[in-house]
């Protein structure tokens, strides 16, 4: 008995639907960051060339990645919209976007990770959630990988469909499916991680830090706070 074949078609709307609302969501997320980075650079400029500079590049990314994902959005929905089966393919865009959002994360983790070597009055802290940081990261760029050997949308719909097709890609799509488990798993524990050895870093500050991390530690308890 033959097995059904796999759909070679994806909704619209869940390909249009997902890309606009990252979009949206996206975009508040941007202007708030565009908001917050303002206010360092006026409030703080007594900052060491350190900390500008990553908050610098931090925005810089991100500030990329949104236009970057704004084409994206302008392609499928007026560049393509009316080409029925250009929506299905990947536009070099998105593959692209994908990878800046790793890098985003990645700058992100090595800022925060700077912070609590220096924050940390010994080592194991910053030792152990180094390693839930680099895991995650590892398992991003192999997810990324992935997504540039992807040619279409379907690759990706395929895996949540319970049709079976061959043994070779029912090997390499359940490969797929445990590797974006993965790396949602991986991203919680990454993001617990660090909130929690920051947020212990800052209840145990009153013990006694270094004067050399002084300017670390208020730097920490402004980032807790909009300004």
């Amino acid at each position: 008995m033959s097995s059904p074949a796999v759909s070679t078609t994806t909704p619209l709307d869940v390909i249009l639907g997902a890309v606009v609302l990252t979009g949206v969501l996206g975009s508040l997320f941007f202007g708030a960051a565009c908001i917050q980075t303002y206010n360092y650079f006026q409030n703080y400029r007594s900052d060491g060339i350190l900390v500008k500079g990553a908050v610098a590049s931090l925005w810089l990314v991100d500030t990329f990645h949104i236009a970057v994902y704004t084409y994206t959005i302008w392609y499928y929905i007026v560049t393509a919209f009316y080409t029925a089966w250009i929506p299905q393919v990947m536009n070099w865009s998105f593959k692209f976007s994908v990878w800046l959002s790793v890098a985003l994360v990645l700058l992100l983790d090595i800022f925060y990770m700077v912070f609590l070597t220096k924050l940390a009055p010994r080592y194991v802290l910053p030792t152990v959630v180094g390693l839930t940081v680099a895991a995650g990261n590892i398992v991003a760029v192999v997810l990324g990988v992935k997504i540039i050997i992807f040619t279409h949308f379907t690759n990706i719909y395929a895996i949540s469909s319970s049709v079976r097709t061959s043994t070779d890609s029912q090997v390499s799509t359940n490969t797929t499916k445990a590797v974006i488990y993965l790396f949602f798993g991986l991203f919680c524990v990454k993001a617990t991680s660090i909130a929690a050895a920051m947020s212990y870093c800052l209840y145990s500050s009153n013990d006694g830090f270094t004067r050399s991390t002084a300017g670390s530690l208020s730097f920490l308890r402004r980032a807790d706070h909009l300004d």
